[in-house]
């Protein structure tokens, strides 16, 4: 899920922020930290474009992964097995 929010005019943000904003256009990742503990990233554009253009084909591959098992599966039950052909020909396609 992606969300993209609007700033207020920079000069009404915290100087941190306004900090870690300069710093991403500059090519830095920036972290967001409570407790010492990371939690967030302020990235470049083409860092946060990456990474889910990156997701997507993680999520593809997954999916695609899902659908050979299923196939496998269903190869493996048996039972009847119909040609394109005779399919075809039963729906009136031919």
């Amino acid at each position: 899920m992606t969300t993209t929010y609007e700033s207020p005019a920079r000069a009404e943000l915290p100087e941190p922020i306004r900090d870690a904003m300069a710093d991403a256009e500059h090519g830095k990742v920036v972290y967001l930290t409570h407790a010492g503990v990371k939690f967030a990233a302020v990235v470049p554009l083409e860092v946060a474009a990456a990474g889910a253009a990156a997701v997507t084909a993680a999520i593809e591959a997954l999916e695609d992964a899902e659908d050979i098992a299923a196939a496998k599966e269903a190869k493996a039950e048996g039972g009847p097995r119909y040609s394109h052909e005779s399919i075809k020909a039963e729906l009136g396609l031919i």
